[in-house]
């Protein structure tokens, strides 16, 4: 078993898969939404909610729970997950900014500076990232406020991860190369990848930039690398009724899927998105007495859906991908 020996303990999830060859160079961090280590535990076992980290972080108790060797289901991103080491660090307080104390701080610290040794990639401000920042930086996952406080401490926990690793503090030297950039509008690196003509992996390095840079120079933009609103806008056209989730693998489904993190149900992002489908809904007839369009799904709009794709001859599903989508705006 491959695991930190800062370890205090540890309680093994089958709620893991393959990282299919990937090779570790990231460490995402997320903060648990709850000051509970053992609600967190629990929530790994097969019957939670279908998710798991590689360590849950309680002030110096540090479990390692799905071994480094698997892809632990922690970031809602197949790509994101399989490269990195990932954490759910339990709150000090529950709501508020969402802090965590000083011990968990200082070992999640010394967890980071642990794992960067190991595995040989540097500690700097891409390869630790946050939850958060796979959607506002890489266009992955989806929107959201985790890790908490932990996001704007951030640059102090970098500092002091180096700092345990025996390096300086984070510096012009130490930051991302500036030939790598990202997306910061929602959308799938993959979809802009075949777009510009580079390898579809799912990863914004220096061959997608380049690719990125020769788009933007051939449409008179600002050609840096970075993939936001103007880019999108060059490269996906508008359509005011277009599917609005990343691409094709994702749907409008349950909060807490069975077999697919793709499933987006409204209450962590595109709740907007779904509220719009719910009026289209509404207004062609299928009624949702009890909530209405309330942009978050649940047995009411699923049963819409149902009688909706029935009608339509559609896969009778009760979810809502590009094929139901299309469908009701057509």
């Amino acid at each position: 078993m491959t695991h930190s020996a800062l370890a205090t303990g540890t309680r093994w999830t089958t709620e893991c898969s393959s990282r299919d060859g990937a090779k570790i160079d990231r460490f995402i961090v997320h903060h648990a939404a709850t000051t509970s280590l053992n609600a967190v535990l629990s929530l790994f076992q097969p019957g939670g909610r279908t998710v798991s980290a590689n360590y849950a972080l309680k002030d110096g108790n540090l479990i390692a729970t799905v071994d480094e060797s698997k892809r632990a289901w922690t970031s809602a991103s197949y790509e994101w997950d399989r490269r990195a080491v990932t954490i759910e660090c339990c709150n000090s307080t529950a709501g508020g900014k969402w802090p965590v104390s000083d011990a968990t701080f200082d070992t999640l610290a010394r967890l980071i500076a642990d794992v960067s040794a190991r595995y040989g990639f540097e500690i700097n401000d891409t390869t630790i990232l946050t939850h958060q920042e796979l959607y506002t930086r890489y266009g992955a996952s989806y929107a959201t406020a985790c890790p908490g406080d932990l996001e704007r401490r951030k640059g102090e926990l970098l500092n002091l991860a180096r700092k345990y690793r025996g390096q300086g503090p984070v510096t012009a030297s130490t930051k991302p190369a500036a030939d790598v950039g990202y997306v910061t509008v929602n959308r799938s690196i993959k979809s802009i990848q075949k777009l510009v003509g580079a390898n579809p992996d799912g990863i914004y390095g220096p061959d997608t930039t380049a690719k990125v840079k020769v788009f933007q120079k051939n449409h008179k933009l600002t050609a840096d690398g970075i993939w936001g609103p103007k880019s999108d806008a060059a490269g996906f056209p508008k359509n005011p009724n277009a599917f609005p989730l990343p691409d094709s693998t994702y749907y409008f489904g349950p909060e807490y899927p069975l077999t697919n993190i793709k499933s987006v149900s409204g209450y962590y992002g595109h709740g907007d998105d779904l509220k719009k489908f719910q009026k289209r809904l509404i207004a062609l007839g299928y009624k949702l007495p009890k909530y209405g369009a309330d942009g978050r799904y649940g047995d009411e709009t699923a049963k819409a859906i149902k009688k909706f794709q029935k009608a339509h001859k559609l896969t009778v599903d009760g979810l809502v991908g590009p094929v139901t989508w299309k469908a009701a705006f057509a």
